[in-house]
């Protein structure tokens, strides 16, 4: 992969165990910016102090996958310990 012509937008939200609401707000902010993210790969990472038994399956995390799988990006759900990622 070509480093240098990849557009990415990384959405950070960090929340104790309200991790719906994290969702709710990473999509707000994508449909609020979406015109600015054209030709861009969309990543959400929702960083949570506990985890939430079938997350995947919420209204809100699928609507939020309709808007970040299609770019090519990813969704990721972690607990705070340590969650690292190379960019």
């Amino acid at each position: 992969m070509d480093c240098k012509n990849l557009k990415r937008v990384i959405l950070i939200e960090l929340k104790g165990s309200d991790l719906n609401k994290a969702v709710v707000q990473i999509h707000t902010t994508i449909m609020h910016l979406k015109g600015e993210f054209l030709n861009y790969n969309i990543d959400a990472r929702i960083i949570g102090s506990k985890d939430v038994p079938k997350f995947k399956n919420t209204p809100a995390n699928r609507k939020l996958a309709k808007e970040v799988l299609p770019t090519g990006g990813k969704i990721i759900r972690a607990t705070n310990n340590i969650y690292t990622e190379i960019i």
